[in-house]
């Protein structure tokens, strides 16, 4: 074995191999994690036809631990499944989560909880104008909560988790690991929402099953999940989920509905474009706006390429260290005593390519699986999808009169992540809008001492409003690792920091009439003029540090 080894890597070993495209554009640890899941996926592929079910479960492992030992087997089985990712592809790979040997190994990472059940909420009296024929009753979830069904009615807050897939995968039940361990941290009830999924339920389905299902909880204040006095409420979502969690807050905006106290996006879906090139406009707005420090590589793999090899992508450090912001940026033992160091000639550049253009190469969401379920979700759906102004398909276009009024938000995603540009966009749009709409709260502050102003969602500072963290060398799906990525398990301690941060927040008002009259002010007021002197000053501080 040895000697075979030694025969199949003697140009590894002699620093004879050609360039790795894909060497060093993760951490050491995320890239070991995606290792896995290839492996994963392969084997679940192999076993994907095999019946019954429980054969086909007990070989899906059986041929993944086979994969482990080939991972160039396992990329092979992988890519050539990706060309054509049906349904049951899509769901094979994700819903790994589900089958019950995986879930036997990875019970510790769940955990005990006394309630983790699947529950049913029924919808209210009132419900919303829905675009389909189907008479809904209720909308399945599921509740996790760590305590007695007693301590459960005395809660006065609650997290609304809206879970990723792509709009077609992932029920809450692959969830349970890090959703268990938020139960378990906050000590808070974590209801889990399993809309519908494409193609069966398209759009704008499953955002209707969201709108419905926090409808029915606060207006009962939380009655219908076992909560005698619910207060408070945090939304939050990943990828897909992050869509939809995006579309439920703009819902709540513009029906009137209980707004979130707080909103959490994690590596959130929030635009169907798949363009090319970066929009300038959204390019110099990532660019000017404030945090720049936490969006320093960002910018510089933005604005700063190699000439001479355009598509390379900046080297992601060793680790980080997520709770401490730290990074391992040492070069590795290879790449100190290799005798042929690669050398690039930067230039500063204008053209930029978007994310998921500069990423397609992405081991966990490949542009084939993103255009397969882009159709699944939009093609059999009653609406003609407007992917120009149906800002509930892409949330990236919400109206700035509706972002003004968005809760804190707080997002999260990694740097290699191809929908990071989504993340960046939404959050600086919603600085910017909170910046003028701050502005108009201070000049009506100035004129009017009414103590009402002073809690009106206005006049928090916008940098406290919205924050974004972005991880150094890791792309999408992280918390789908918990079980073989450490930085998982901080993500989550962090996550659940966030929702007891935002929950402890004093209530901001919006008051509906005064609401509506500063904005009707702020369109008055021409944007550029409120925001040039900062924006200026915010593009020398960024060019600096370039």
């Amino acid at each position: 074995m040895t000697f075979i080894y030694l025969f199949k890597h003697v140009f590894l070993l002699s620093f004879l191999n050609p360039p790795e495209p894909m060497n060093r554009m993760y951490t050491r640890s995320y890239f070991r994690a995606t290792w896995i899941f290839s492996a994963l996926d392969a084997g679940f592929f192999t076993a994907m036809k095999l019946r019954p079910a429980w054969l086909r479960d007990v070989m899906s492992i059986v041929f993944s631990i086979g994969y482990l030992l080939f991972p160039e087997a396992a990329e092979d089985i992988g890519r050539r499944n990706r060309q054509n990712p049906t349904i049951q592809v899509i769901r094979t790979a994700w819903n790994k989560g589900t089958n019950p040997y995986l879930r036997f190994f990875t019970f510790a990472d769940r955990g005990f909880l006394s309630i983790r059940q699947d529950v049913e909420i029924p919808v209210s009296k009132t419900p919303l104008p829905s675009v389909f024929d189907e008479k809904r009753t209720h909308v399945k979830a599921r509740l996790y909560f760590h305590g007695t069904k007693q301590q459960l009615e005395e809660c006065e807050q609650l997290i609304f988790q809206i879970p990723g897939g792509g709009f077609v995968a992932l029920p809450p039940k692959n969830h349970d690991d890090y959703t268990s361990q938020w139960a378990r941290m906050t000590k808070l009830p974590v209801i889990s929402i399993n809309y519908g999924k494409a193609p069966e339920h398209p759009y704008p389905f499953g955002l209707e099953e969201c709108v419905e299902a926090y409808k029915s909880i606060t207006e009962s204040t939380g009655s219908v999940i076992g909560i005698k006095n619910l207060k408070k409420i945090i939304v939050t979502g990943d990828s897909a989920g992050g869509n939809l969690a995006t579309g439920l807050t703009a819902k709540c905006i513009e029906n009137g509905l209980a707004v979130p106290h707080g909103l959490v996006l994690v590596y959130p879906a929030l635009s169907f474009e798949l363009e090319c090139w970066m929009n300038p406009e959204y390019l110099n707005l990532c660019k000017t706006e404030s945090h720049v420090q936490l969006y320093e590589e960002f910018v510089k793999n933005k604005t700063k390429r190699p000439i001479d090899a355009p598509l390379a992508n900046n080297e992601a450090p060793i680790s980080i260290n997520v709770m401490t912001d730290s990074v391992d940026r040492r070069a590795s033992f290879f790449e100190r005593f290799k005798p042929f160091k690669t050398q690039h000639t930067y230039i500063h550049s204008y053209l930029s390519l978007t994310s998921r253009m500069q990423y397609f190469n992405d081991r966990i969401l490949p542009p084939e699986y993103m255009r397969a379920m882009g159709i699944m979700y939009l093609a059999d759906s009653p609406i003609i999808p407007d992917m120009a102004s149906d800002y509930y398909i892409s949330p990236i276009l919400i109206p700035d009169t509706v972002l003004a009024q968005f809760p804190r938000t707080y997002f999260l995603c990694g740097e290699k992540d191809p929908l990071v540009d989504d993340t960046m966009i939404l959050s600086n749009r919603l600085r910017e809008c909170k910046t003028k709409a701050h502005a108009e709260w201070e000049r009506r502050r100035a004129i009017d001492k009414n103590q009402q102003l002073d809690h009106h969602i206005f006049a928090r500072d916008p940098e406290q409003m919205v924050q974004v963290k972005i991880l150094p060398g890791m792309s999408h799906g992280f918390f789908a690792m918990y079980s073989v990525l450490p930085e998982a398990k901080q993500l989550t301690k962090l996550v659940g920091q966030w929702f007891l941060t935002l929950l402890s927040d004093y209530q901001l008002l919006s008051d509906k009439k005064l609401t509506l009259d500063m904005m009707k002010d702020i369109a008055v007021v021409d944007s550029g003029v409120l925001l040039q002197r900062r924006r200026k000053e915010m593009a020398k501080r960024v060019f600096k540090q370039l």
